[in-house]
C-alpha cells in the first residue's frame, strides 16, 4: 500500500515545475523513504531535474513497462503519462535555446533522428511544443514568444482594460491617442464610458 502511494507520487512528475521538483520530490522525506525500492522512478525524476535526457528516456520505458502496465490502474493512462513525459522533458530542453540541431537532439535522447523528428512532428501539430523543424538545415528553432506565459498577456490586457473602462479617460480623447497608449488593446468599437476590445 505504501509502495503505490509513492508511485502516485512519482507518477505526479509531470505536474512539478522543474525548479520545485527539488523541494518537493527529491528532498520529500516521504519519497526518500520509499524510492529505493523503486528505482526507476528515482532515476526518472532524477534524470530530468538533471537535464540527463538519454536516461530520463530509458527510466520512462522502465516505469512504463514495471509499473504502469502491470497496475490495472494505471494502465489506461499509460500512454498519456509517457507521452506528457516526453513533452515536458523536449521543453526543458527547448527553453534553454532559440534554435538546436536534429543531431544534437536526437545525442541528448539517445534516439534516432527518425523518431525525434515524427515525436516532435506530431506535438508541435496539436500545439504541445512550440517549436518548428527545418528539414533542409537540420535545425529545430523555438518559438519563444508563443510559449511566454499566456496569462501575463492576459492580465495585461484585462488591466488595460480596466483603466479605460474606469474612465481615466474621457470620452473627448482620441482613439489613436488611447490605442498608441495601451499597445496592447489595437482597437476598440467606440471610446465612450464602455469601450470594448475588438482584438488583441
Amino acid at each position: 500500500m505504501r509502495q503505490e502511494s509513492h508511485q502516485r507520487e512519482g507518477m505526479s512528475l509531470d505536474l512539478v515545475v522543474r525548479n520545485q521538483a527539488n523541494t518537493q520530490i527529491l528532498n520529500s522525506s516521504e519519497v526518500n523513504g520509499a524510492i529505493s525500492s523503486i528505482p526507476h522512478l528515482a532515476s526518472l525524476t532524477e534524470s530530468l531535474f538533471k537535464s540527463n535526457y538519454a536516461q530520463f528516456f530509458r527510466s520512462l520505458a522502465e516505469v512504463e513497462q514495471q509499473y504502469l502496465i502491470p497496475n490495472p490502474l494505471l494502465a489506461p493512462h499509460a500512454r498519456f503519462y509517457v507521452r506528457e513525459m516526453r513533452v515536458k522533458a523536449y521543453s526543458q530542453l527547448l527553453e534553454s535555446y532559440s534554435s538546436l540541431t536534429l543531431e544534437r537532439m536526437c545525442r541528448s535522447f539517445d534516439v534516432s533522428e527518425s523518431f525525434i523528428d515524427q515525436d516532435l512532428s506530431k506535438f508541435i501539430a496539436s500545439g504541445r511544443l512550440s517549436c518548428t523543424i527545418d528539414k533542409v538545415s537540420g535545425v529545430v528553432a523555438t518559438n519563444k514568444l508563443a510559449s511566454k506565459n499566456k496569462g501575463v498577456v492576459y492580465e495585461q490586457v484585462l488591466k488595460q482594460g480596466d483603466i479605460l473602462l474606469s474612465g481615466e479617460y474621457s470620452h473627448h480623447h482620441k482613439p489613436a491617442k488611447l490605442i498608441s497608449r495601451y499597445p496592447t488593446i489595437a482597437a476598440c468599437s467606440r471610446i465612450d464610458d464602455r469601450c470594448i476590445a475588438l482584438h488583441v
